[in-house]
């Protein structure tokens, strides 16, 4: 009867209807929800680990951003934004495209099986374009306003 009593307290649908299962069922529920370590709520620890994961996340970013050695090291830095890119991407590939996959399929009529992925791609691309704009937008402007000719602001030898 574990199945049953796993789906009843994760809030599963349990195909028996029966008055005596289902108050078995509603019991094992309880006793199994009421165990947790230490005796704190299940809210409580979720509020717990959200703390944890915020101050790891601040520390993450705070320190690199703190630390000289660390802001002035190209390679350190580029490795960092390769990681973090492979993480965003692992995330999207493995997890995200997945469930809008699953959520189209479940959303009924009949759909285009591509539509999914092209939407995945439309919005990467949309983020791109932003980025690309909002951040290189100087030095578009100053190549244009240069006939198209791009130069460097440094000192020039001569």
């Amino acid at each position: 009867n574990c199945p049953r009593t796993l789906l009843s307290v994760r809030g599963g649908h349990s195909h028996h209807h029966s008055p005596a299962t289902q108050g078995v069922a509603e019991t094992a529920a309880a006793a199994v929800a009421a165990v947790t370590p230490y005796g704190i709520p299940l809210n409580a620890w979720k509020v717990i680990f959200q703390a944890m994961l915020t101050t790891i996340n601040v520390v993450c970013w705070l320190v690199p951003l703190r630390s000289k050695k660390i802001t002035d090291n190209k390679l350190a830095l580029s490795l960092a934004n390769a990681f973090s890119g492979g993480v965003f991407l692992s995330l999207a590939f493995g997890h995200l495209i997945p469930e809008c996959i699953h959520g189209f399929n479940h959303a009924g009529g009949e759909i285009n099986e591509a539509l999914p992925y092209m939407i995945v791609l439309g919005g990467y691309l949309l983020i791109f374009f932003v980025e690309k704009v909002a951040f290189d937008a100087h030095e578009i402007m100053h190549n244009m306003e240069a006939g198209g000719h791009a130069h460097s602001h440094g000192k020039e030898n001569g």
